[in-house]
C-alpha cells in the first residue's frame, strides 16, 4: 500500500475540527451553561465549532448538526429529554470516545475520572 492510499483514508477519517481558538473546554462549557443550554455534549461539540456569528462553519459541521437534531427529534417521541440521551446519540453520531479521551471535556479528563463507564444501546 502506498504512503498516498493511506494518508488519504486518514483524512477521510477526521471530522470536522473545533473553532475555538485559545477557548479551552471548560471556558465553552461555562459559557454554553451561562446561556442557560443543556451542559451535554452535543451542545459544547456544537458550540465548539461555530463562527463568530453562531453559524456552522462548514458543510461536514453542518450535517453533524442535522443529525443531531434528526436523531434528537426522534428520540424525543419516545423518551424524555435527557442530558444522558443527548450524550447516547452524540456517540451514535460522532462515534465512542478513544481509550482515556473524553469528547468536549478537554485535556487530562479521562473516563475514570467521570465514573464514565455506561455504554449506550
Amino acid at each position: 500500500m502506498e504512503a498516498a492510499e493511506k494518508n488519504n483514508r486518514n483524512r477521510e477519517q477526521v471530522g470536522p475540527p473545533h473553532r475555538t481558538g485559545r477557548r479551552s473546554c471548560a471556558n465553552i462549557r461555562r459559557e454554553v451553561g451561562a446561556a442557560s443550554k443543556p451542559i451535554d455534549k452535543v451542545s459544547v461539540w456544537i458550540e465548539m465549532r461555530k463562527d463568530a456569528a453562531g453559524n456552522p462553519k462548514d458543510k461536514d459541521t453542518a450535517d453533524f448538526i442535522e443529525q443531531f437534531n434528526e436523531k434528537i427529534d426522534e428520540a424525543l417521541v419516545n423518551e424524555e429529554d435527557s442530558v444522558e440521551l443527548r450524550d447516547c446519540i452524540f456517540a451514535k453520531v460522532v462515534g465512542d470516545d478513544g481509550h482515556g479521551h473524553i469528547r468536549t471535556m478537554g485535556s487530562g479528563v479521562t473516563p475514570l475520572q467521570l465514573n464514565h463507564t455506561k455504554k449506550c444501546s
